[in-house]
C-alpha cells in the first residue's frame, strides 16, 4: 500500500502535507492549554479526545494530495490539547521530584503507538484497506475515552486516593495560580528557556519521524511490512532514552540537587548524547 500513488503527490508534496500538520500543532497550542485551564483538565481532555478521534478518521476520505493534507491540518488542531492537558495531569497528580519521571511516562506513550503503528498497520489495511485503516484508529480513541471518563478525577476528588497519598502529591510549598496573559509570558526568560530548545530539537525528532519511511523505502527499497523493525527500532530506542531523561531529575534531587539545577544536569547529559 502506497498512498503516494494511490492519492497521487511527491516528496514535495508529503512534505507540505507534513507541514501543514505541524501548522496546525503550532497554532492550535496558542490556545490549547487556556482551553484546558478554563475547562478544567477532565473536561477538556475528554472534548479534545473525541474532536481528534473523528479527525483521525478524516484522512480516510481524502480523494486528493490536498484534502489529505486539510484532514491532516484538521487533526493536529484537535489533537493539539493532548501536551497541555497531560502536563496539566502531571502537576495535579505528582510532587516536583516526580513530574520529571511522570511526564516522561506519559509521553513515552506517543512512542509506543509510534512503535506499534509499523507491525499494525500493515494488519489494518488488509483488514479494512487502507480508507478502513484510519477509521479503525480513530475508533480506538472513544475506547480511551471511556476509561478516561471513568478514571480520571483530581486527587483530592478521587475516591481510591489515600490520606498518605495525597499528602505526598500535596508535600510541596503551595503554589500561586494565576492566568497570566502572552504579553508578560513573552518577556520572561523562563519562557525562551523553555521554547528556544523546543524550537531547536522538535525540528529534528519529526524530521525523522516523517521521513524515515521514505528515507528507507527509497533508499533501500523496502516495502511498508519490510522497513517496520528498523521504524520500531527507532522508536523503541527514543523510548529507553525518554524514561532514562525522566528518571535522572528525579535521582539527583533525592541526591540533594535543586529541582533546576537536575533538570538543566539531564538536559547536558541528553545533549552531549546527540
Amino acid at each position: 500500500m502506497d498512498l503516494a500513488k494511490i492519492i497521487g503527490w511527491d516528496t514535495v508534496t508529503y512534505g507540505y502535507i507534513a507541514a501543514s500538520f505541524k501548522w496546525g500543532y503550532a497554532l492550535s497550542m496558542l490556545v490549547a492549554g487556556w482551553f484546558t485551564d478554563w475547562l478544567g483538565t477532565r473536561k477538556a481532555f475528554a472534548i479534545a479526545i473525541v474532536l481528534w478521534s473523528l479527525a483521525a478518521m478524516s484522512p480516510g476520505m481524502a480523494t486528493s494530495a490536498l484534502t489529505f493534507g486539510i484532514a491532516m491540518f484538521v487533526l493536529a488542531v484537535c489533537e493539539a490539547a493532548n501536551f497541555p492537558a497531560c502536563n496539566k495531569t502531571v502537576a495535579e497528580w505528582s510532587s516536583r521530584k516526580e513530574r520529571a519521571l511522570a511526564t516522561s511516562i506519559f509521553n513515552s506513550g506517543a512512542n509506543i503507538g509510534n512503535l506499534l503503528v509499523p507491525a499494525l498497520v500493515p494488519i489494518l489495511v488488509w483488514a479494512f484497506t487502507w480508507r478502513g485503516a484510519f477509521v479503525a484508529a480513530g475508533a480506538t480513541g472513544f475506547v480511551w475515552l471511556a476509561f478516561w471518563l471513568w478514571l480520571y478525577r483530581k486527587p483530592e476528588e478521587h475516591p481510591r486516593v489515600s490520606a498518605a497519598e495525597l499528602a505526598c502529591i500535596q508535600s510541596d510549598p503551595p503554589e500561586r495560580l494565576e492566568l497570566v496573559p502572552y504579553a508578560k509570558l513573552l518577556p520572561c526568560k523562563e519562557t525562551w528557556a523553555y521554547g528556544a530548545p523546543k524550537f531547536l530539537t522538535d525540528g529534528v525528532w519529526w524530521f525523522y519521524a516523517i521521513w524515515l519511511p521514505t528515507y528507507w523505502r527509497n533508499t533501500f527499497h523496502l516495502k511498508m511490512e519490510e522497513s517496520s523493525f528498523p521504524l520500531m527500532l527507532a522508536f523503541g530506542v527514543s523510548i529507553l532514552g525518554g524514561l532514562y531523561g525522566g528518571y535522572l531529575p528525579g535521582r539527583l534531587i533525592e541526591r540533594g540537587k535543586s529541582v533546576g539545577a537536575a533538570r538543566k544536569t539531564t538536559l547536558l547529559v541528553c545533549a552531549i548524547c546527540v
